[in-house]
């Protein structure tokens, strides 16, 4: 693992944080900590920005880690297999180590996103759940929600939510009613200032789809602009920074473990 420094664009020294390979990442809001979902050995905690060990949770099948309300670490885990799923969801207190279980699930999800405004907390994996992000109480399921989400993302407003599985889907939060849809896109955010959306995966004119808040089509980038839209590596992973000034995609440009990570100043990809 190792960080990157917005204003020199350089990657700090790389530090091994554990003997498996984290799979979901979260960063407080305060900046101060990252925690790292670590499947076989459970969470790890590292204080930012030079990636000292802090603690670790023991835990099995981490699927999850995110920061909610009042800077809390909340963990999705899963048991069981073959149709016999339970999830879990935890809140982890950082001072002691203490645990309180917030919900559990006969569906088989463990990743987790908090709404902009602290209201809501959406769960999904094979199946996907919007709770209320206090008490962890069940608000309902996400529409259509068999069809395997792999990202999801609020609205900066709260009122929204896209999530992408066999389709991309926009819903209304309040009413968990689909009110667009559009093809398959691997990872999905939006910008913090509500502007637009990012939508990475393959696709026909590139590999990023910029859209404007409503989802109507604002533009098409390509990673590698030289090469015909058909070239052009998969997506995997899109995130906007927190300050809005950057975009970090990750793609898969030949197959298996390979990886390339591109960081596109915002300004870049708003230009028409």
């Amino acid at each position: 693992m190792a960080t990157w420094d917005a204003a020199t664009r350089r990657f700090g020294a790389a530090r091994k944080l554990s003997n498996t390979q984290a799979t979901e990442l979260a960063v407080s809001p305060d900046g101060k900590w990252l925690a790292a979902a670590l499947p076989r050995d459970g969470v790890g905690l590292f204080e930012l920005p030079d990636l000292k060990p802090f603690t670790f949770f023991k835990r099995t099948s981490v699927r999850g880690v995110a920061f909610g309300p009042g800077n809390a670490l909340w963990v999705g885990s899963v048991s069981g297999g073959s149709g016999n799923y339970k999830s879990y969801l935890e809140r982890l207190n950082l001072g002691d180590g203490t645990s309180r279980l917030v919900h559990e699930s006969n569906d088989d999800w463990g990743k987790l996103r908090f709404s902009p405004n602290n209201v809501y907390l959406a769960v999904y994996g094979t199946g996907g759940t919007l709770l209320q992000a206090g008490s962890g109480a069940e608000l309902g399921v996400l529409p259509e929600v068999r069809l395997n989400p792999v990202d999801l993302a609020f609205s900066r407003d709260s009122t929204r939510l896209l999530y992408t599985g066999n389709q991309t889907r926009w819903i209304q939060v309040a009413t968990r009613q689909i009110d667009r849809t559009i093809g398959f896109y691997a990872s999905v955010d939006q910008d913090p200032l509500g502007e637009v959306w990012a939508l990475g995966g393959p696709g026909s004119l590139g590999n990023l789809l910029i859209t404007r808040p409503d989802g109507s089509t604002f533009k098409w980038f390509k990673t590698r602009p030289g090469e015909a839209a058909d070239q052009q590596p998969d997506v995997t992973f899109a995130r906007f920074s927190a300050d809005a000034q950057y975009l970090v995609l990750v793609t898969n440009p030949y197959g298996g473990n390979s990886r390339e990570v591109f960081v596109y100043p915002r300004a870049e990809l708003l230009t028409p």
